[in-house]
């Protein structure tokens, strides 16, 4: 690969790391809402090791190209 290549992939990654920082944030906003600020944050520290450790198996694996990305909006089933 390339230096352009792999900065690319690098840029993704981050990317896909960030985006799941935010949608667990955004969950624990979500089911910890009657709690402090303080509190929904101690919730969310102990979330950092368990994102590092699946994007890292992940990369580890080769699996990073398996993540598909969704298409449109999924269909709520009744």
């Amino acid at each position: 690969m390339g230096e352009d290549e792999d900065l690319k992939m690098l840029k993704g990654v981050a990317r896909e790391i960030t985006f799941m920082y935010k949608v667990v944030w955004d969950e624990v906003e979500c089911q910890f809402s009657g709690l402090s600020a303080d509190n929904r944050e101690r919730i969310f520290s102990l979330t950092p090791p368990f994102i590092n450790n699946m994007f890292n198996v992940a990369m580890d694996e080769g699996l990073m190209e398996d993540f598909a990305k969704p298409s449109g909006k999924r269909k709520k089933k009744r």
